[in-house]
């Protein structure tokens, strides 16, 4: 159950009041390690579960987190990241000629009334679809016509 354990992170650091950051790719093009739907969780206490592609790349983005965490810092950011060395801006660090797009998100306390019930739901081999926007988090279920959106 791989997909589980990064969202099995977030939930126990939010059980426990550790600061937690949610890192996922949104797109990806060509040669890019991270596709899309890759996700990993970085805690302040230096847990990490999951993966948006490896290398430099992931290395730089747990730093940053790490970083951010440290400083208390609230994040809610999407980054583009272009895996090839001539390009003039947001290069990744990385040559396998491809790009993505990283979303850096600060789960907060109030996030647990929708990571927890993504858990139970992954758990279960059921369907539902998380939203992420700037107001904070929703989980609506595949069996329930009920949802949280906070």
């Amino acid at each position: 159950m791989h997909k589980l354990k990064p969202w099995i992170l977030v939930l126990n650091s939010l059980e426990n009041n550790i600061p937690v950051m949610l890192l996922y790719v949104l797109d990806s093009k060509g040669s890019s390690p991270g596709r899309q739907g890759f996700m990993m969780a970085v805690n302040a206490q230096g847990g990490m579960e999951g993966s948006i592609g490896g290398g430099i790349m992931e290395y730089k983005f747990v730093e940053m987190a790490k970083e951010k965490l440290k400083e208390q810092e609230t994040i809610q950011t999407i980054r583009k990241q272009i895996h090839d060395k001539s390009a003039a801006d947001n290069q990744s660090g990385m040559i396998c000629s491809g790009e993505q797009t990283l979303l850096m998100y600060s789960v907060s306390a109030q996030d647990i009334n929708s990571i927890a019930p993504l858990v139970e739901s992954i758990s279960a081999h059921k369907n539902g679809t998380l939203e992420i926007s700037e107001k904070g988090t929703g989980f609506f279920n595949s069996y329930s016509t009920a949802g949280l959106l906070l």
